[in-house]
């Protein structure tokens, strides 16, 4: 397929001149495309793969043959089998390339059943830091429930189990994602659970102090890849 891509360039002016700009854009190593269950990631590869062209400087007119090089199996028989049916009288843009990758490898369906499955998440057998890992990754699917720092703690509290409850009573300022703050907050609870005729709790509070401090950092990234997304 590299050796067509590079045909067709050669064939729209100097050759050299439009060798280099395929290898330019190779020289970003772009990464490449079958397949996922998530949809999150495809369009990951999509919003990659558009950022290097960019870095590239690839004209419009070759984004979508160069793309389409790193499309392998799965995604690769989608775009020929597109191609087939496209109208021959309707320019395959790069624009037009986005929408329909998207409408395709990104359905609201399974967006939809994601999102469902992060509402109905609670703590169960996971540990605390699994619990917060597919937190994190859930998340992603129902921004509009997370639009707040407040929001993401309150739920990801929510979500708990009973025997950790202690780490929900926390002072409406922890919930500000303040790493102090929150750190001296659970220190408290810790102590206070030290106390308590169950030692089996208070083993486990230091493993919830030290993953909720981690909230600050990991939940914003998170939303700031589903920002990406939305807009």
């Amino acid at each position: 397929m590299l050796k067509s891509v590079q045909v067709m360039v050669g064939q729209n002016g100097n050759q050299n001149g439009h060798h280099s700009k395929l290898s330019n854009f190779q020289q970003t190593k772009p990464p490449s495309f079958s397949h996922t269950t998530d949809p999150l990631d495809a369009d990951d590869w999509l919003r990659t793969i558009e950022r290097k062209l960019e870095i590239a400087r690839t004209e419009e007119g070759y984004k979508v043959p160069f793309a389409m090089h790193y499309l392998e199996g799965a995604a690769a028989i989608w775009w020929d089998n597109a191609k087939t049916i496209w109208p021959a009288d309707d320019e395959i843009t790069w624009a037009k390339f986005k929408e329909h990758f998207r409408k395709y490898h990104i359905p609201i369906r399974v967006m939809n059943i994601k999102q469902h499955e992060f509402l109905a998440l609670t703590q169960g057998i996971m540990t605390v830091n699994e619990y917060l890992n597919k937190f994190n990754h859930l998340a992603r699917y129902s921004l509009h429930d997370v639009a707040t720092e407040e929001w993401k703690i309150d739920r990801f509290l929510g979500g708990l189990n009973q025997h950790l409850s202690a780490c929900r009573r926390l002072p409406h300022s922890a919930t500000r994602l303040d790493p102090i703050t929150l750190d001296r907050s659970l220190a408290l609870a810790d102590t206070g659970a030290a106390g308590s005729k169950h030692g089996r709790v208070a083993s486990k509070m230091p493993q919830c102090a030290r993953a909720l401090v981690l909230i600050p950092n990991r939940l914003l990234c998170a939303s700031a890849r589903v920002g990406k997304f939305l807009r």
